[in-house]
């Protein structure tokens, strides 16, 4: 099942409250489900979709930053926002 504009703005809220950089909706289509991963300040979310885009059956979908306004990103087609890419380990 897709992941609703209900479940991404709630995943939106959940990602600021754990003062995460951004969001990222990955699907799965084994399952056929999509599911949040919060990425850190200071973490590299370009590498982070990419491990989660080697894994079978898994692909990011959309980036949301999460300091850029919601609704701006939500109103958008495919949200793709990945920031600044940065080093891992620094």
């Amino acid at each position: 099942m897709a992941a609703t504009y209900d479940d991404v703005s709630r995943w939106y809220d959940e990602g600021v409250a754990r003062a995460a950089a951004h969001l990222l909706i990955v699907h799965d289509s084994s399952t056929g489900e999509h599911f949040p991963v919060f990425v850190p300040p200071g973490t590299s979310t370009t590498e982070i979709a990419r491990a989660y885009n080697l894994e079978p059956d898994r692909q990011v979908v959309e980036i949301y930053d999460l300091s850029v306004d919601k609704e701006q990103q939500m109103a958008e087609c495919q949200t793709w926002h990945p920031g600044t890419a940065v080093a891992a380990g620094t």
